[in-house]
């Protein structure tokens, strides 16, 4: 009697094959045909090991990057240099309604409001550059937003 046993099936064979005398060989990946003799009485059942190779990859949830110096002055206030702004360039679209139509904005050698190095008032759309600037004071402006370097 022969018996095609299919992909995967070497427990089955091997359980066969005890249960019934004989002998054979299954491979896993292939069918295999199984030999069994009603006389036989030991079964002898060869099957190469079946290695699974997985892989896992961690979930890894980004960390929030380190809060850095903004590229945008959105509210009245002194922005510090390097620490609250980066350097660069700086675009507003003019002054905010809370402004009174006027637009202030002030480039200080220290935190202090008055140590300015020079400042303006405006009501249209305006341009500041950090330059040396330790600090930036704004007030009654629109979001001001970083346009260069």
């Amino acid at each position: 009697m022969k018996i095609a046993i299919a992909v995967g099936a070497a427990l089955a064979t091997a359980a066969l094959l005890t249960a019934c005398g004989g002998s054979g060989t299954a491979k896993p990946e292939a069918a295999a045909t199984v030999t069994v003799r009603p006389s036989a009485s030991s079964v002898t059942v060869t099957a190469p090991p079946v290695t699974r190779t997985v892989t896992v990859k961690p979930k890894v949830r980004p960390s929030a990057a380190p809060a850095g110096p903004a590229t945008s002055m959105s509210a009245d206030g002194v922005y510090v240099v390097g620490v609250d702004i980066q350097p660069g360039t700086y675009h507003t679209t003019g002054a905010s309604a809370a402004g009174g139509g006027q637009c202030y904005v002030a480039r200080l050698s220290s935190t202090n409001t008055n140590d300015i190095i020079d400042n303006n008032i405006t009501n249209g759309p305006s341009t500041i550059s950090t330059g040396q600037a330790k600090a930036i004071d704004v007030s009654g402006c629109k979001p001001w937003i970083r346009i260069g370097g």
